[in-house]
């Protein structure tokens, strides 16, 4: 007969299962020692559970990013005063009305722009709310159609060019 102490975890649940489906009856538990021992058996088969029961909880907390193609367009200063290389989709959220979610517009409350007539900076429109667009951020195109500005280091971290 294994000793218990020696068993791996899958033999001690294997004899813990069969201590409840006997009711305990066969005679190798009829022993003092080994009474102490299936309760041994028991508080390991609990702190088991328990760990996986953790581990179980953590999983579910922790996801990979599903391998989806976005479309995304890298904002700066240069290209905000020249859109001749804006995508489609960011020249129609340009000229829909600012203020909606999936449109990018003009900051109405920043100082006009040296040597032009408007402000520089730049608003977005997300499901969020309203998001500032910053120079080098990257104006991502969703899986649903919506827009936000993303921070260069985060989107150099998440995403790869196809």
């Amino acid at each position: 007969m294994t000793l218990l102490r020696d068993m791996t975890p899958t033999e001690l649940f294997k004899v813990l299962l069969e201590i409840i489906e006997n009711g305990d009856t066969s005679n190798e538990w009829n022993s003092d020692v080994e009474c102490t021992n299936v309760q041994r058996v028991l508080e390991h088969s609990y702190v088991m559970l328990e760990h996986l029961k953790f581990c179980d909880e953590h999983r579910k907390t922790r996801f990979r990013k599903k391998p989806v193609v976005i479309e995304a367009f890298q904002m700066t200063k240069e290209r905000r005063w020249d859109n001749s290389d804006w995508p489609v989709w960011l020249n129609k959220a340009w000229q829909a009305n600012p203020g909606e979610e999936g449109t990018i517009w003009i900051d109405p409350d920043a100082p006009i722009a040296e040597g032009h007539e408007s402000a520089a900076e730049l608003l977005c429109g997300t499901l969020d709310g309203l998001r500032r667009i910053d120079w080098n951020d990257w104006i991502i195109k969703g899986v649903i159609n919506e827009l936000y500005p993303c921070k260069p280091d985060i989107f150099e971290m998440t995403y790869d060019s196809v």
